[in-house]
Formats: structure tokens, sequence, C-alpha cells
């Protein structure tokens, strides 16, 4: 077993191309793919055809330059770039009739300026910043008490597509028009132009746009 090894490393120390050789021909343990060549290229009677070959194993290298033009990446095995999702925070007055109606907390006679946030990596939790304390959220807000500290995540799937989920706030993540918020482990695609409202009055409007 020794001398055998041995002998795999030498080869593949003088040999670097040693996978395509053939044991017949070269005396190696290749797949043969430079007899192939050989074959193929080599009779000049063969008339070409189309080959549609199954590949199942992931090591295919589909950018040599033999290959350019001739293979279909099956979809899924390549994933696809993640769409561009942007939330922009405001205040929803109507969120915060149903959550509130009066007292406290009261909604902002002034709102503060509209900020944007923007989803990246494949999930981004969303959250209250504790007081004195560094952010333990990806996307933090400051200005409305009723947010939990964890409130909701945001999580990419493999098509590039986002979703959110709650993560057991206190006063729920709601969507859109929804006469109830998420319920525990239900999750929403994002689609442009939803309406995600969380805490009091904070309003998350999605803007997606395909990526260049």
């Amino acid at each position: 077993m020794t001398i055998v090894l041995f002998q795999l490393f030498a080869v593949r120390a003088q040999r670097p191309n040693w996978q395509n050789l053939d044991l017949k021909d070269d005396s190696v343990f290749g797949i043969s793919t430079e007899k192939a060549y050989k074959v193929l290229l080599g009779d000049k009677k063969m008339k070409p055809r189309q080959v549609i070959v199954a590949v199942v194993d992931s090591g295919i290298d589909a950018t040599h330059p033999d290959l350019h033009g001739s293979v279909d990446v099956e979809a899924g095995v390549a994933a696809p770039p993640a769409l561009v999702v942007a939330l922009e925070v405001g205040a929803d007055r109507a969120h915060w009739e149903r959550m509130v109606g009066s007292g406290e907390p009261a909604f902002p006679e002034d709102p503060p300026p509209s900020a944007t946030l923007t989803l990246t990596g494949a999930r981004a939790t969303l959250g209250r910043i504790r007081s004195g304390q560094a952010p333990d959220v990806d996307l933090p807000l400051a200005d409305d008490p009723a947010v939990s500290h964890h409130q909701c995540a945001f999580v990419r799937a493999a098509d590039g597509t986002w979703s959110v989920r709650d993560t057991d706030s206190a006063n729920g993540t709601w969507v859109n028009d929804a006469d109830a918020p998420l319920a525990a482990g239900e999750d929403h695609v994002l689609a442009d132009g939803d309406r995600i409202l969380v805490g009091a009055w904070t309003r998350l409007t999605v803007h997606i746009a395909s990526p260049n």
C-alpha cells in the first residue's frame, strides 16, 4: 500500500495533468480525457452532433474555454445575485392609532427625517438600540420606544428574494393592512411597496431593485 501511494504521488509530481491520462496508453489511472480528445477530433469521418450531458458531480469547471457557450448551468447550482432591498423608515399614524390610540408613547408631531436601511448578507436583524450599549442588531432603530430590542429578522432565500419574520417581539410585526401580526414562525416574502409596521408607529417601506 505504501509503495502504491508513493508511486501515485510521484506521478502527480511529474505529470500535473495525470488525471486526464489513460491507464492503457500512459500507465496512469486517469479518466482518459486526452485520449478521448484524440479519438473524437482525429476521426474526420465523424459527423458533429449535439450531445446532452447531465453532470451530477459539482466538480465540473463550467468556465473552461472548451466549454464556453456550450454549457447551461442548471438554475440553483449557481445562486443568483440577491435583490437590492432598501427599507425606508418613517412614522405611520394609522399604525399608532391601532396600537396606542391615545396616551403614551405619543405619536411624534415632528417625526424624525426618514432614513434608509439596506439589507445585506444572508440575514439581517432589526431592533431598538439598548440605551448606553453598543447595537447588537444589524438594523438599529432608536426613536420608537415600543420597538423590541430584537424585533424581526430579514432572511435571504436561495433565489435571491428576502422574507421577514417576527423574532418574538412584544408588539408583533405587521405587514401592510393585515388584521393580525405575523404568527410565530411565519415568513412573509417581501414585495416592492410592502409596508412593515413595528413598535408604536414605525413604518418600513420596502423598495426592491434588481442587481446591476
